[in-house]
């Protein structure tokens, strides 16, 4: 066991450092798609635990 501690590690070794550029259009559309689509299962539709 040695005395000095370990390096973190840097962003650029997980992926954090790099940024990729995206449409603000596209992903308004996926993100809200995915939203409304969580809402209807929610809410709309009955769970077979209801027992209905």
């Amino acid at each position: 066991m040695t005395d000095t501690p370990d390096k973190p590690a840097s962003p650029e070794a997980n992926g954090a450092g790099e940024i990729a550029p995206i449409s603000i259009t596209t992903e308004l559309k996926k993100s809200y798609l995915d939203y409304a689509m969580t809402v209807i299962v929610s809410r709309a539709l009955p769970d077979v635990r209801d027992g209905l």
